[in-house]
């Protein structure tokens, strides 16, 4: 009996195609020709591990989630807003302006509900949310990646350039409504702003659901809201570092679109496990917001069982 069995790389260069094979059967008088499929061999789960991987990254590398000018527009539009009102802020009642009457609200604001807003500006909850919303999404991966590392980049440089002073080292306590710790330095700009609408913005470009889109948005307003409420900044520190977030989102957009080295079996690997590593950093360095510990434990770990389900167990 001959065994027909080929490989065709063309086809598939993993698995070994087997074609139909005719085998005798009954007596040598009357024998009976029959075909039947070879059945290929089972492959090891590493292998299945690997190879769908592999195709996902082909995937996003030949099918890459393009980004509508319109949306780029209104993301434009946002933060020209945000940044008019800054100036008008500035122009009429200077840096501190609209601080205490905002400020004023907090008391009738549940403090729970205030610590687990501002957390979405966060990157210790924003990251692990990035990946159990988009676990398999290698491209969304790689923007959100570039984003975070400029949002980083530029908050820290500014904070450091300009050395503003936080309400709490400026007014008086009775005229300041603290919520959480009372931070005295490292103003301007708000850097929970600038991450929240940051990772908003590029939500709201690679999500096609329009009332996600402004959901998105609007959660990042409330974290910027939050940061005053909570006495931790400036009106004008929220308003500007809620700007350079849009902005710098269009910018990781800009350049994941023409350089693609995020979306390589080289590079995404690193990404993922630093999104993975994301998942961790709540439970060793724990959180300033002590109330919104349990909604960051609770989507670390949601975000580390979805993606083992997602890469590892294969569940589509």
């Amino acid at each position: 009996m001959k065994d027909d069995r080929r490989t065709s790389y063309d086809d598939n260069p993993i698995l070994i195609q087997p074609k139909l094979q005719s085998l005798s059967i009954g007596s040598a008088d009357n024998p009976i020709e029959t075909s039947i499929d070879l059945i290929p061999p089972i492959e090891p789960k590493w292998k299945q591990i690997r190879n769908r991987y592999l195709n996902l990254l082909h995937y996003h590398k030949e099918h890459p989630s393009n980004v509508d000018t319109k949306d780029i527009t209104i993301l434009c539009s946002v933060a020209a807003i945000l940044l008019l009102i800054a100036l008008v802020s500035y122009l009429t009642g200077g840096y501190h302006a609209g601080f205490i009457l905002l400020n004023s609200l907090t008391p009738y604001i549940p403090e729970f509900i205030l610590q687990n807003i501002t957390v979405f500006g966060d990157g210790a909850l924003l990251m692990p949310l990035m990946l159990l919303f988009f676990t398999r999404h290698i491209q969304m991966h790689w923007i959100v990646f570039v984003g975070a590392i400029l949002c980083a980049i530029l908050s820290r440089t500014l904070k450091n350039y300009f050395g503003f002073s936080r309400p709490a080292d400026v007014l008086a306590p009775e005229l300041i409504h603290i919520v959480g710790p009372a931070y005295k330095a490292g103003s301007f700009p708000s850097g929970h702003a600038m991450t929240a609408f940051a990772m908003a913005s590029i939500c709201f470009c690679m999500v096609k659901n329009k009332t996600l889109k402004y959901l998105f948005l609007i959660m990042a307003i409330l974290v910027g809201f939050s940061r005053v409420l909570n006495g931790v900044h400036w009106f004008i520190d929220v308003l500007v570092g809620g700007a350079l977030g849009i902005m710098i989102a269009v910018v990781a957009m800009m350049v994941t679109s023409r350089w693609r080295a995020g979306l390589s079996v080289y590079v995404h690997p690193f990404i993922l496990f630093i999104l993975i590593l994301s998942c961790f950093i709540v439970y060793i360095d724990g959180n300033d917001y002590k109330m919104a510990l349990p909604l960051m434990y609770t989507i670390s770990v949601i975000a580390l069982i979805q993606t083992f389900r997602k890469h590892i167990l294969l569940v589509k």
